[in-house]
């Protein structure tokens, strides 16, 4: 039903975070793709087996919007959800409402939600929600 983009460039530990925070969505079927905007070694594609997710690794660093593009490329669903790889979804229902908002919604195209920000220990620095 919805594919996930995640373009990544090093930065493995925050990956993993997010890639955790993804895996806890309920009553929703996704795939979730990565995409290694050609990072130093091997700790992407490495973390990227270990959560079963599909990885694709640029050959040259071309920014966040090209490895998003690619990640639309290579998706076989007809929604797409864009995350960075430092960023973490709080509520396991998210893609789920989302996805019904868009299917009961026939003139919705785009769906955002509001944001927080946290410090690398996860305490609350702004809240935008």
């Amino acid at each position: 039903m919805i594919s996930i983009v995640i373009p990544a460039y090093d930065r493995v530990d925050l990956l993993r975070l997010t890639l955790n925070s993804i895996k806890q969505q309920k009553d929703v079927e996704f795939e979730i793709i990565v995409i290694d905007d050609n990072s130093l070694g091997n700790d992407i594609y490495e973390t990227c087996k270990e959560f079963s997710v599909i990885y694709y690794k640029n050959k040259n660093n071309y920014g966040a919007q090209v490895s998003r593009n690619k990640g639309v490329e290579l998706s076989k669903y007809e929604y797409i959800a864009f995350v960075d790889s430092d960023d973490l979804w709080e509520s396991e229902n998210k893609l789920y409402e989302q996805y019904r908002v868009i299917k009961d919604e026939p003139n919705v195209s785009v769906i955002f939600t509001a944001l927080k920000y946290i410090d690398i220990n996860g305490d609350l620095i702004k809240d935008n929600s």
